[in-house]
């Protein structure tokens, strides 16, 4: 499907995210606006627009650049510009990017924070020269206006709910990869998967790996691949994988089929794959059959509902906005992927 359609199809699907902000319960699809839906769509522009920062911890995730274009998109049709910078994986890099934007007076900022320790002075130096500030998908050690992100506590449930159908009574011996230490929204996906194991599947469940939290290591496929391997090679026996994102998709089926223990999805006694995100590589892995499942965030909306909202806060009108905005997401498997029509992951977005 071309970016263009699908776009028109996530912008039509953003009408509804924003109606549901408006209402919902702040653990819900979003938190209360103080305001209408409506209002914060069609209020007249009085202030002129002008540019808007949006920071970037690196390059190299797909999710990034869809939020951004989302932003881009949404801010153009606005009357704004905007700015894009890209801290290629350097926290301090990212830290004088937010202060260069305080320098130049934008009038509002969206960041994604590789390192929230480190850029947090900056964001708390912006939003003191009232420059509003808001922040997609990683959270940050101070406040920020308001907040846009995938329930990612859900996110994990929903997980877990489809691995204990999967696994029809057998007991789950899993490997457990947060990808990154203190990463709010890893640990989140990992621990409500958990949680829910515990809450639904208890005594049937044993874990016998964990990579990039308590257990150390990881961070990358190439990283994962031999710590996954030498798990494998412990406990024959481990049948999921929950991955705090899904770019490590590829490291578990490497891993399974170096220890001759793969199997493709749906066969019996296959392994159950399965991580959060919805990236392009790994909707191509499920569509082989060769990962079992993912749950798909909505990164394009992100990027335009942080645009229409930072456009109301700029037009005078923050009482609309929540502190906090929760996205929900699509649970894609193996069995129900073909039957999508809008999967941000199979748009090749443009780098900014």
């Amino acid at each position: 499907m071309s970016k263009s359609r699908v776009v028109q199809a996530l912008s039509i699907a953003a009408i509804a995210c924003l109606a549901l902000a408006a209402c919902a319960k702040s653990t819900g699809a979003g938190a209360t606006a103080g305001g209408s839906a409506s209002s914060m769509v069609t209020t007249t522009q009085k202030i002129k627009p002008g540019t808007i920062g949006f920071s970037l911890p690196f390059a190299t995730a797909p999710f990034y650049w869809a939020a951004a274009n989302g932003l881009k998109d949404q801010m153009q049709s606005m009357g704004y510009t905007v700015t894009v910078t890209n801290a290629g994986n350097d926290p301090s890099t990212q830290y004088q990017q937010l202060m260069t934007f305080d320098t130049e007076k934008v009038q509002g900022v969206v960041v994604i924070a590789y390192d929230y320790s480190s850029v947090s002075p900056a964001l708390s130096k912006l939003r003191a020269d009232g420059i509003p500030v808001f922040a997609i998908d990683r959270d940050v050690s101070v406040p920020v206006d308001s907040f846009l992100i995938t329930d990612n506590r859900k996110a994990g449930q929903a997980l877990a709910d489809y691995v204990i159908k999967q696994l029809g009574g057998a007991k789950a011996y899993i490997i457990k990869d947060y990808f990154a230490i203190n990463v709010v929204p890893l640990e989140d996906r990992v621990n409500g998967f958990m949680d829910e194991m515990a809450k639904n599947y208890s005594g049937k469940y044993e874990v016998v790996g964990e990579v990039g939290g308590a257990g150390g290591g990881g961070g990358s496929v190439e990283a994962s691949i031999p710590l996954y391997k030498d798990i494998l090679l412990k406990h024959k026996d481990a049948n999921v994988f929950i991955l705090g994102t899904d770019l490590l998709a590829p490291a578990a089926v490497s891993a399974l089929q170096q220890t001759g223990l793969y199997k493709a999805a749906g066969q019996p006694g296959a392994p159950i794959i399965v991580g959060v995100d919805g990236n392009p590589g790994t909707l191509d892995l499920i569509r082989k059959g060769e990962v079992t499942a993912c749950f798909s965030q909505y990164p394009y909306l992100e990027g335009v509902w942080a645009g229409v909202m930072l456009d109301k806060w700029i037009q005078g009108l923050s009482n609309l906005i929540p502190s906090t905005l929760y996205f929900g997401g699509d649970l894609v498997t193996y069995d129900n992927i073909n039957g999508f029509k809008s999967l941000w992951g199979d748009i090749k977005w443009k780098q900014l």
